[in-house]
């Protein structure tokens, strides 16, 4: 399903879902993070952006939690291509995922409150 727009809703189509498809912004990879989902991330480019989706997909892509596919490479082709590579690979970028203290932001925020009450 495609949706112009997502706000409150977006974390449960996310939980839905097998693979994802997204843009790169804060909130969009916040939620794929914490659910773990294999994903490919679609930057707006910096013609029409600010560069700050560019910097998310690239990092997330770094630290291997997803595919990156930049908004001026994409066709019909390009997609179908790193959907199939996403899904043959899915499990990699979960165990990636899974792996990183920052997908665990309840840990993180309990750590922190436990130090403070030393």
């Amino acid at each position: 399903v495609q949706y112009e727009y997502v706000d409150a809703p977006l974390r449960h189509l996310f939980a839905a879902a097998d693979i994802i498809l997204s843009r790169a912004g804060a909130n969009s990879i916040c939620e794929i993070l914490a659910l773990r989902k294999p994903n490919i991330l679609i930057p707006r480019s910096a013609a029409a952006s600010r560069g700050d989706q560019i910097l998310n997909a690239r990092s997330f892509e770094k630290q291997g939690f997803a595919r990156v596919l930049d908004e001026d490479e994409m066709t019909a082709e390009t997609m179908k291509k790193e959907i199939f590579a996403l899904y043959e690979n899915k499990e990699k970028y979960v165990v990636a995922m899974e792996k990183s203290p920052a997908g665990d932001g309840v840990a993180a925020v309990m750590t922190q409150i436990k130090a403070l009450m030393r």
